[in-house]
């Protein structure tokens, strides 16, 4: 009988029924946890309520969770799709869209159980349409930053995140450079792009190159990234990783097939060679049957083995391989050198289901994935798996690309109207408590303070305006205009109050005779040789138990100790959307080193005011706290040596321009800015940004410590706009 699943087969396993939706089954029965599992997840979906699965290791819970939420997916698109009128004529105007299945995210803790996950689904009578989200120190293939193959040596010093970054920026300029060019010296198709540009490798340019290569070799770009907007890509894609409708390669007998379901070894392969398909399986019913393969004779010269067709009603007829592929290996053996004779010999006498045949279509006809050589239309896997995302039915990520608002909202991941499926969740409350706090230093706020102080000293011209990006909170100003100088001066007003209030807590500890200050701290490293990273709280802002008129306030102290309100917020989130996205327009001419340690400010800038502003929405559920730590080590805070061996070295600030290390006592310039002017009682004292940027080493330190007590502040919002959340794991 035919079971319920993607794949014709008959010989498959059990199906059974719940709420009469028929759930295909990858085994021989079904465990009675397993069934229970099956029959809370379907009527929570069937009604829009959130599962909470608690059952010990070895139940079965990843099987349970998978066919359960996949068979529903389809019981309830084709409930949604038989209330659609279909037979309306095809001229007619439809005002209502044709319904989408709800997509379903299924999350894991690491990179590693998200991969165990993607293999349970393999033993599944089911393939959906999948994607599989990685990081891009994950997915690179650039040979300047990752490369791949079995004698690749890896490359120390590289920021994989602020290099692909950049490269990516500079591509798309270099595209438009050539688009937008008559004179260029080669023309430039999008569908067909250059193999090669003088910026793919490390850059450098120079030599005899043409002044339009020298150009373009000072600007680091990316062939990989390049290939993304040829068809031949996107097909090839579509043919490796989008199962069709004549999948035949699901669960016989209980083994496993690749075909329709791929991790992220699977996207590396794939980046560096399209052309290469792995693991393309073909069952059968029973050892007597021939596989229906046709391949062509060979002519002339030509060796190697390619395919002519597929028989029709025959287990190699199901839509995968096409007129011309070239046969590389059959059951693991490198058959790339033989002729259709040798091959269809092999292929007869394989007593093998499924068979396995790793195919090239159209490439080099070569297994270079593996000794390191590229195609030359090598494709970037890490995008490649965010279009896949789009379209997928299920996308398989770890918890922080969904629990993280910052690192979803960077995705591009999608929660209205979806099924989340959090795995081992026992996890995800530290998991969320750590996304919604933060540490944040005296140190780098003053780095923050040179670079925004650079940024506001520019002047008000036309290519110095910027438009206002939308912020994401309701009735933002996005649309207005504003200088960049006037833009980044709000953001340095911000820094400058943070910096003050830390500097003024600093002192304070600094001169505390008491049991809350410096000098016990020290009295207590000579008697008990404390930890160089102890840490002493200075101010508290956060529950005390009473609240205030028996109304938990939380860190709203904090905030109102600064004179900052949520308004404000909104108008730091407008301003920094508009900041970052100019910062990321930029050409990225300066040094890597500079780039990379820009791009870490502006994504500290970044989590600062994205987090303070969850803050200030729920303060009952923060508190902030003001704590002090010594400068490198308590040795150094207690009077020592700066360099001790065994001991961190101490940090010292910034120095902002015109300060220098050669002279820290010129005065910084003047702020221009009418606001700062206004505020200035004397004329000839105005206000100068940065003074205490001087380049001075202190014996202690001070940070601001923003901690989220709860997970509900943000799980609230998965909860809210989600279909249905689903939390498993063995102990909960």
């Amino acid at each position: 009988k035919k079971v319920e699943g993607d794949i014709p087969s008959l010989r498959l396993y059990n199906t059974f029924f719940v709420e009469g939706i028929k759930i295909g089954w990858p085994f021989p029965a079904v465990m009675k946890p397993q069934r229970q599992m099956a029959i809370h997840l379907v009527k929570a979906l069937k009604n829009r309520r959130h599962v909470v699965l608690e059952s010990p290791t070895g139940t079965g819970k990843s099987a349970a969770i998978l066919c359960s939420v996949l068979a529903w997916q389809r019981h309830h698109h084709k409930a949604l799709f038989a209330r659609h009128d279909p037979s309306s004529p095809p001229n007619s105007i439809d005002l209502e869209p044709k319904p989408q299945k709800v997509k379903i995210i299924y999350c894991s803790r690491t990179h590693s159980q998200v991969a165990q996950m993607v293999s349970s689904l393999k033993s599944t009578p089911y393939r959906p349409r999948m994607a599989i989200l990685g990081s891009r120190e994950r997915l690179c293939i650039h040979k300047s930053i990752k490369p791949r193959g079995n004698y690749a040596e890896i490359i120390p010093g590289i920021n994989v995140t602020n290099e692909c970054r950049n490269r990516t920026r500079n591509t798309e300029k270099t595209r438009r450079r050539f688009l937008s060019t008559v004179e260029s010296d080669q023309a430039y198709d999008d569908d067909d792009p250059p193999d090669d540009l003088p910026g793919d490798g490390d850059g450098g340019g120079g030599g005899e190159e043409s002044a339009e290569n020298q150009f373009l070799s000072r600007k680091k770009t990316c062939p990989h990234y390049r290939q993304l907007t040829s068809g031949r890509i996107a097909n090839l894609a579509n043919s490796t990783f989008v199962p069709n409708n004549k999948v035949d390669c699901c669960s016989v007998g209980g083994k496993k097939s690749t075909y329709g379901a791929h991790d992220i070894e699977d996207l590396v392969s794939f980046g560096v060679d399209p052309y290469l398909q792995k693991n393309v399986a073909f069952y059968r019913e029973n050892s007597s049957q021939p596989f229906g393969l046709e391949l062509k004779v060979n002519e002339g010269r030509r060796r190697g083995c390619y395919v002519k067709g597929a028989k029709k009603g025959f287990p190699a007829d199901n839509g995968t391989l096409k007129e011309d592929d070239k046969i590389l290996r059959v059951n693991g053996s490198n058959v790339a050198h033989m002729n259709s004779q040798e091959v269809a010999e092999i292929i007869r006498d394989s007593s093998n289901n499924p068979l396995l045949l790793d195919i090239s279509r159209g490439g080099s006809g070569t297994l270079s994935s593996s000794d390191g050589r590229y195609s030359p239309h090598a494709a970037c896997p890490y995008y490649i798996s965010q279009a896949l995302a789009k379209d997928a039915e299920i996308v398989f990520a770890p918890y922080n690309y969904v629990l993280d608002p910052g690192i979803r909202d960077a995705l591009g991941i999608e929660l209205m109207n979806s099924v989340v499926i959090l795995d081992e969740a026992h996890n995800v409350e530290d998991t969320l408590r750590e996304a919604g706090s933060g540490k944040f230093g005296e140190f780098e706020l003053c780095e923050l303070v040179v670079m925004l102080n650079n940024y506001a000293l520019t002047e008000k011209s036309t290519g110095n305006m910027i438009e206002l990006e939308p912020s994401g909170v309701p009735g933002d100003a996005s649309g207005d205009v504003e200088y960049l100088c006037d833009l980044s001066h709000s953001l340095l007003i911000f820094i400058e109050k943070l910096i003050e209030d830390l500097r003024k807590s600093r002192t304070v500890f600094e001169n505390n005779p008491g049991a809350k200050g410096a000098h016990k701290a020290l009295r207590d490293y000579e008697r008990f040789h404390s930890p160089d990273d102890t840490e002493y709280e200075i101010l508290y802002d956060g529950p005390t138990g009473n609240g205030v008129g028996g109304k938990a306030v939380g860190c709203l102290g904090f905030f109102q100790r600064l004179g900052l309100s949520k308004s404000d917020f909104e108008k730091l989130l407008i301003r920094f959307n508009s900041l970052d996205k100019f910062h990321r327009g930029r050409d990225g001419s300066e040094e890597a080193v500079e780039r990379d340690r820009t791009s870490n400010l502006f994504d500290r800038l970044g989590d600062l005011i994205s987090k303070l502003y969850r803050a200030v929405e729920a303060p009952e559920h923060f508190y902030a706290a003001i704590v002090a730590s010594a400068n490198g080590s308590l040795e150094f805070a207690s009077g020592g040596e700066p360099d001790v061996r065994g001991k961190s070295k101490p940090t010292s600030f910034p120095l902002i321009p015109p300060k220098t290390i050669a002279h820290p006592d010129r005065i910084p310039n003047p702020c221009l800015n009418q606001h700062c002017r206004a505020v200035s009682s004397n004329v000839f004292s105005p206000v100068r940004h940065g003074s205490y940027c001087d380049g001075s080493t202190p014996k202690w330190q001070a940070f601001l410590c923003l901690r989220l007590l709860t997970p509900g502040p943000l799980f609230s919002t998965l909860a809210q706009e989600c279909h249905s959340v689903v939390l498993a794991s063995g102990s909960l």
